[in-house]
């Protein structure tokens, strides 16, 4: 929640998501949402009788670092965003669930692995790179089309975690949203979120939303280029898949 203050999100329609190990989503919300289909959990806002949406994912950066330690034979994560970003979108058929650690939100099971689909003899670790960074795009929109069904507002994202230093990460995550991505200067956001609601409580400033515009410095904005018209159809792949094995997972074949 913090985060969530700390990179500006003060408005209706605006919310983060840190991809750092996890996935994190946040978005304010006016009153408290009961979700029947357990999909989303609600939390506590940063002010009384306020609420957020929060759901999250037990993987995401992760699973960059992971296939960077174990098959990237040295290269950073410089050098994975560079081979990512020369992969066409939708990575040539290869496709990423990426529940290595079970999953939580949209869907909830705690069995669940990830999938690697589509593999062929072509797929390199450049593409591996990108559809690693799309599995984690598409598992972001798939948990926002679930806030936009319980009445969420989402016209822009702020972006944080080690994942928002990624040029290439970020763009992918604009065109697949269709959404504009921003990040900003400070890379402690949870930390400015605090020292915020102790300015306000202070004095310092009459609101957030006042010391927000005196504090949160824009770092980048990503827009939705020509890829944005490719994804949908590469998402509704995903979506297919993961409707698919989600049930099986478990040894409920």
């Amino acid at each position: 929640v913090c985060g969530n203050l700390g990179s500006g999100c003060c408005e209706n329609g605006m919310l983060s998501e840190t991809t750092g190990c996890t996935l994190a989503i946040c978005a304010a919300f006016p009153g408290l949402v009961y979700d029947e289909e357990r999909h989303l959990s609600t939390y506590l806002g940063f002010k009384k009788g306020d609420f957020v949406l929060l759901p999250w994912a037990p993987t995401a950066g992760m699973l960059l670092k992971h296939f960077r330690d174990e098959f990237g034979c040295g290269m950073d994560y410089a050098a994975f965003s560079e081979a990512a970003e020369k992969i066409a979108p939708g990575s040539e058929g290869l496709i990423l669930l990426p529940h290595c650690a079970g999953a939580i939100s949209p869907d909830c099971n705690p069995d669940a692995r990830g999938v690697a689909y589509g593999i062929t003899l072509a797929h390199k670790k450049a593409h591996w790179a990108r559809a690693i960074m799309e599995s984690v795009a598409y598992l972001l929109k798939d948990n926002l089309e679930i806030m936009k069904k319980l009445g969420a507002e989402v016209k822009e994202i702020r972006s944080l975690g080690g994942a928002s230093k990624s040029d290439v990460w970020m763009q992918i995550k604009a065109d697949v949203l269709n959404l504009t991505v921003t990040t900003t200067e400070c890379e402690e956001a949870t930390s400015l979120g605090a020292a915020i609601l102790g300015a306000v409580a202070c004095g310092d400033f009459k609101d957030t939303a006042e010391c927000i515009s005196s504090m949160v410095r824009i770092r980048k904005r990503y827009i939705p280029g020509s890829n944005a018209v490719l994804y949908p159809e590469f998402f509704k792949q995903y979506q297919h898949l993961n409707k698919m094995l989600m049930p099986t997972f478990g040894g409920n074949l």
